[in-house]
Formats: C-alpha cells, sequence, structure tokens
C-alpha cells in the first residue's frame, strides 16, 4: 500500500509540475503572440553659433529607436527599448565626448543603449515597474526624461503607482541610477545614488488640481547634486478662456553636500485663449541663498523651461528669474509658437539677458512629423551671445 501510495503521489505530483510547465508555456508563448512592437526614426539637424568658440556647430544625426511589449501574463508585462543615434556626414560638433572642443556643444552623442529594459504589474488601483524606465513627473519641471535630445534620460529604478479614489493619484520611485542624455562614455553618462521621487496628484473639481512633491536626491558622485526639493503646485481654470499655474517649492542640501543652503522656488502663469490663439504671461524664479547656490532641477526636461538655448540648465549660483511671454496657436494643421523671455538673477541684482524663441511644426503625413525652431539668447553679461536652429523629422511606424 505504502508503495502505491508513492507511486499514486509521484506521478501526481508529475502531472502538476507538468501542466505547471504547460502554463507557464502557454503564458510566456501567448506573451509573445500578443505583444506588439513599434519603430521610430528621428532625423536632426542642429546649428549653433555661440560666441567665444572658434568654430559653428553643424549636427546631423539620426535616431533609431526599435520597442517591444509583451502582452500580459498575470497582469505582468515586459518592455524592451533599444536607440541608436548615428552621425550622417562628418562629426562638425562637440558631442562631450568626442573631443571636438573647437565647436560648440550639442549633446547628442554617437552611442546604442538599452534605453527602457523592465517588468510591470498592473491591478485594478495600483502598479509597479521594475527596471530601465521612463519617468515622468507633471509637466517635468523636477523629473522627466528630457527626450528632446536624441538620447533619453532614463532610470533604473522601481516605482510605484497607485490610485486609491479617482481624484488621487499617487506615485512614488526608488531610483539608484540616472541615465543620462549624455550617453555611457561621458564621465556624467551614468550617475548612482540613492534618489527618492514622490508625487501626489489631486483633483480638486473638474476645473482646479493640486499636486505635492518631493525629491529627496543623495547621489554618490557628483555629490554637489545632491539636495531635498519638497513642494505644491496649482493648475486649474479660472475662465473659460483663461487658465492658471503656480507653484512654490523649498530645497536644502542633503548628504555630501558640499554647500550648505536653503533656497525657494515659485512659479506663475497665465494663459488666455482667443480665437483659438495662447497668450501667456509667466514669472519662474529659481532662488538663490545669498549667492551661495542657487536652486537647482538637475533630473528636469530642462530645455522645456528657460529658454530653447539651454543657457540655464545648471542654476547660477545667484539663481534666475525668468520673465516670459509666448504666443501659440495653430494655423490649420501648422502649429507655432514665439517666446520672449528676459532673464536676471535672484540674488546681487544682475542682468543676465534675453532670449527670443520660435517653432513651428506640420504634419507631413500620418506617420512623418516636421519641425523646426530657432533660439537667440543676447547675453548682459552671462554667459555668451548664441544661435541655435532646428530642423527635424519624425516618422513612426
Amino acid at each position: 500500500m505504502k508503495k502505491l501510495t508513492l507511486i499514486i503521489s509521484t506521478l501526481l505530483l508529475t502531472q502538476a509540475a507538468d501542466a505547471a510547465a504547460q502554463s507557464v508555456s502557454d503564458g510566456l508563448s501567448a506573451a509573445l503572440k500578443e505583444g506588439d512592437a513599434a519603430l521610430q526614426l528621428r532625423y536632426r539637424y542642429e546649428f549653433v553659433d555661440q560666441e567665444g568658440i572658434a568654430r559653428q556647430a553643424d549636427a546631423s544625426t539620426l535616431k533609431t529607436r526599435f520597442t517591444w511589449n509583451s502582452g500580459s501574463v498575470a497582469n505582468l508585462k515586459a518592455l524592451l527599448e533599444v536607440d541608436n543615434v548615428s552621425v550622417i556626414g562628418g562629426e562638425q560638433y562637440n558631442s562631450g565626448v568626442n573631443g571636438l572642443s573647437q565647436y560648440p556643444l550639442v549633446a547628442d552623442p554617437e552611442a546604442t543603449v538599452l534605453n527602457q529594459a523592465a517588468l510591470g504589474y498592473s491591478a485594478e488601483r495600483w502598479g509597479a515597474t521594475l527596471g530601465r524606465q521612463r519617468i515622468q513627473h507633471g509637466n517635468e519641471r523636477f523629473l522627466g526624461s528630457v527626450a528632446w535630445r536624441q538620447l533619453e534620460q532614463t532610470f533604473d529604478a522601481l516605482r510605484l503607482t497607485a490610485a486609491p479614489s479617482s481624484a488621487l493619484k499617487l506615485d512614488y520611485g526608488y531610483l539608484w541610477r540616472v541615465n543620462t542624455v549624455f550617453g555611457p562614455e561621458h564621465a556624467n553618462g551614468n550617475l548612482d545614488g540613492q534618489l527618492h521621487a514622490l508625487r501626489a496628484d489631486y483633483q480638486l473639481s473638474a476645473a482646479h488640481s493640486l499636486s505635492g512633491f518631493g525629491y529627496y536626491l543623495d547621489y554618490n558622485d557628483p555629490v554637489a547634486l545632491s539636495s531635498a526639493t519638497y513642494g505644491l503646485e496649482y493648475a486649474g481654470s479660472l475662465a473659460s478662456y483663461l487658465k492658471a499655474r503656480a507653484a512654490l517649492a523649498t530645497q536644502s542640501d542633503v548628504g555630501d553636500a558640499p554647500v550648505e543652503y536653503s533656497a525657494l522656488y515659485y512659479l506663475a502663469e497665465l494663459t488666455a485663449t482667443l480665437n483659438e490663439v495662447n497668450l501667456s504671461l509667466g514669472y519662474e524664479v529659481l532662488g538663490s541663498d545669498d549667492g551661495k547656490k542657487g536652486f537647482a532641477t538637475p533630473l528636469a526636461t530642462g530645455h522645456k523651461f528657460q529658454g530653447f538655448a539651454d543657457k540655464f540648465l545648471a542654476t547660477p549660483g545667484n539663481g534666475v528669474r525668468d520673465l516670459y511671454v509666448g504666443l501659440a496657436g495653430k494655423l490649420q494643421k501648422l502649429g507655432y509658437g514665439v517666446t520672449w523671455h528676459r532673464f536676471e538673477a535672484d540674488a546681487g541684482g544682475q542682468k543676465y539677458g534675453q532670449e527670443w524663441d520660435l517653432q513651428a511644426s506640420y504634419p507631413l503625413t500620418a506617420n512623418l512629423n516636421g519641425l523646426i525652431k530657432y533660439a537667440h539668447y543676447e547675453s548682459d553679461g552671462f554667459a555668451t551671445d548664441t544661435d541655435k536652429a532646428w530642423l527635424m523629422l519624425s516618422a513612426s511606424f
């Protein structure tokens, strides 16, 4: 009887193991079959004429991106994304790693990188993603993907999201590595640390929302980037034609940061829509602690803010105040925008300069879009006069 029981138990366990293996095999097969792939191509020509640098930059590059998303198995999905950036023609620009310092910097180095490789889990009210991934908070003023550059900023991280109610969304990430736009060969291409990013978005009503955020960034190197930032952001409609945005944040040093400081950030912006034309007026301040150090946003998509010329990606020690006026709209399929900035220091009273930014976009076909941009920065003692121009074609399949 004992032998018979052992034989039956062994057969049952073998069948259960075979069934489990078959279930896993079927699940993996379904994940592969139900997955989808995408191909993106983005060609860009960037011209830079910067006072004080001998040569003008002519950067002609092509980004090729392959993205694969698996089907879902037990609420699990896999993501794989590879980017390649190639130079079209000769390298006539300083990529940050090619040593061509006689040209202005255009941070689009040749490289092939694993842009995303992550495993995600989704339930009804919460989700989790583990691995290399893209993370964007709000309008990316404090945390974003810097998707304007040919190489993207991604994070090796564990990210948890939750929606306890229809009005409240929570987003927390523990980031241990930042993969920057400078590429793996650059000294600052991969930055390690113990970085915590938290954002909570609450829909007060159909027309008004309030967000709270906190970023505790303790870098291993460079430790000068280490900081703790906490703040609130409001966005809403004051009338059918008038939208407002406001934000307030405080920042201080943490970890082994070499400078002890405390600085404020604040923003006030109004946008009026008249006959499908948007008119914007804003004032943004990245403050300073009496010139010791300015309020920093090292994980932001900086190109979206304070001018296309990128003169303030690193906040000056005296901080920066940005008064800007913008106009944007559409003429049939043609999108356009014009913005003027006036920059000055938050501490010390120094005038920095002014900038004009122009852009136009047009969908050439269902899969092909065109974009042109121009930036003119006129220095008033900070940095140098700079002109930049871009022509970009983007295709998705």
